[in-house]
C-alpha cells in the first residue's frame, strides 16, 4: 500500500513537472522576439565615408518604414552593420562576418565593390545575395558575371553616351584624367569609345594614384593641345589641384566632369576655378523619399542614399514572395521592382538595374549656379 502511495506521488510529481516544462516552453515561445536581419556592410571611415553614411541612411530609412508596416512577413526587420573602412582587407571581413556569424539573410553593399571585387567571392561561398547601392555593374562584371552579386548603382553606359554626345557638339578633341582603379579605367574606356563614335579624338588618358604629380600630368594635356577635358577624383584634394591647375595651363580649355563635380559644387568648393563645366549627375529620386529622408536626417539625399533604400525594399519583395524552393536570386531575376531611384526596374544578364526611364541630367556651371541642360 505504501508502495503504491508512494508510485502515485511520484506519477503525479513527474506529470507536475512535465506540465510546468511545458507551460514555460510555450511562454518562452510567445515571448521570443524573432526578426529578419538584413546585413548593411557600408564605408563609415575611411575615403569613401562620406557615401557609406549617405547609404546607411537610405537603407535605414527603408527598415524603419518596414517595421511601421509590420516587418517582413509579420517579422521586425534589423539591420546588422559592419564598416568596410574602404578598403580591401575590411570588406572582406566585414562580409565575412554579416554572412557566416551574423548569418544575415541578405547584404546591402558593400560599397565600391567595383572597386574592392574580394567580397563578391563570399556571396557565392555563402550562398547569400548582396545588393551594392553604389557600385558600376559593368565594372564588376568586367570578365564574368559574379553569382548573386546586384548593383542598383547607375549605369555606366547611358551617362557616358550622353557626356560624348555633349561634347561631340563643340569639340573634336578630349583628354580624359581619372583615378586609377577598375571603374575608371572602365569608365575611361568606354568614353574614349564613345568619343570617338561621335568623331572626337582622344588625345589622352591619364591615371593618376594618390602621389601623382598634378602638374606633371597636366603639361601632357597642355602638349596635346585638346579643345576639352574630363577630369574627376574621390580626393577633393586631387580634384581642386586639377581644377586649379588647369585653367593656369589653358584658360580656354573646356571642362567636363562627373557625379563628383556636381557634390563639390553642391558644397560650395571650387566655384571660380569650375565655372563653365559641364557635369552629369543622376536624376533627383522620387520626391516621397527625398521628403522622407531630409524629415528623418535635416539633410537632402546624396550619392547611395536612394539607391540603398530601394535595395532593402527589394530585398524585402523578394523575402515576401518568392516560392518555396526558390532562391533569392532567382526571383530577383526574373521580377520587376518600384525603385524611388528609377520607377520599374528589373535586372540584366550582368546584376545590372535595367529602366526605360531617364537616369542622368546635364547640367553647367554658369556666374557660379547649376543650370540644368533642357
Amino acid at each position: 500500500m505504501k508502495n503504491n502511495k508512494k508510485k502515485l506521488i511520484i506519477s503525479l510529481c513527474i506529470i507536475i513537472v512535465v506540465i510546468l516544462i511545458a507551460l514555460f516552453s510555450r511562454g518562452n515561445t510567445d515571448q521570443k522576439v524573432t526578426e529578419v536581419k538584413i546585413g548593411a556592410a557600408f564605408a563609415l571611415s575611411g575615403d569613401a565615408a562620406e557615401w557609406g553614411e549617405m547609404s546607411l541612411k537610405g537603407a535605414q530609412l527603408a527598415v524603419d518604414e518596414l517595421n511601421q508596416k509590420g516587418g517582413i512577413n509579420n517579422t521586425s526587420v534589423r539591420l546588422v552593420v559592419e564598416d568596410t573602412g574602404s578598403n580591401a582587407k575590411r570588406s572582406m571581413s566585414a562580409v565575412s562576418k554579416l554572412a557566416n556569424v551574423d548569418k544575415v539573410e541578405g547584404i546591402v553593399g558593400p560599397s565600391w565593390l567595383d572597386i574592392y571585387h574580394g567580397p563578391a567571392s563570399i556571396a557565392e561561398s555563402s550562398d547569400i545575395v548582396m545588393i551594392t547601392p553604389d557600385s558600376g555593374t559593368e565594372a564588376m562584371n568586367d570578365s564574368q558575371k559574379l553569382p548573386n552579386v546586384y548593383s542598383t548603382w547607375y549605369r555606366i553606359e547611358p551617362k557616358v553616351r550622353l557626356l560624348a554626345k555633349e561634347i561631340a557638339k563643340k569639340h573634336d578633341t578630349l583628354f580624359i584624367i581619372t583615378p586609377n582603379d577598375s571603374f575608371y579605367i572602365h569608365f575611361g574606356g568606354m568614353l574614349k569609345k564613345f568619343a570617338e563614335e561621335e568623331g572626337i579624338t582622344v588625345v589622352g588618358h591619364e591615371k593618376f594614384n594618390d602621389d601623382s604629380d598634378v602638374r606633371a600630368e597636366l603639361l601632357n594635356v597642355r602638349k596635346s593641345k585638346a579643345g576639352s577635358i574630363f577630369f574627376t577624383s574621390y580626393s577633393e584634394k586631387h580634384f581642386g589641384e586639377y581644377a586649379r591647375s588647369i585653367k593656369e595651363i589653358s584658360s580656354d580649355i573646356a571642362l567636363y566632369g562627373d557625379e563628383f563635380t556636381k557634390e563639390y559644387i553642391d558644397k560650395d568648393k571650387f566655384i571660380n576655378e569650375l565655372e563653365g563645366v559641364v557635369y552629369f549627375h543622376a536624376v533627383k529620386p522620387q520626391s516621397s523619399f527625398v521628403e522622407s529622408f531630409e524629415q528623418k536626417y535635416d539633410v537632402s539625399p546624396a550619392f547611395g542614399a536612394s539607391t540603398s533604400y530601394d535595395a532593402v525594399y527589394m530585398f524585402a519583395q523578394t523575402f515576401e514572395n518568392k516560392k518555396s524552393g526558390q532562391s533569392d536570386a532567382e526571383y530577383i531575376d526574373t521580377n520587376i521592382f518600384d525603385a524611388v531611384s528609377y520607377g520599374k526596374i528589373g535586372f540584366d544578364d550582368i546584376g545590372g538595374v535595367t529602366t526605360e526611364n531617364q537616369q542622368y541630367d546635364l547640367f553647367q556651371l554658369v556666374d557660379g549656379q547649376p543650370v540644368l541642360f533642357d
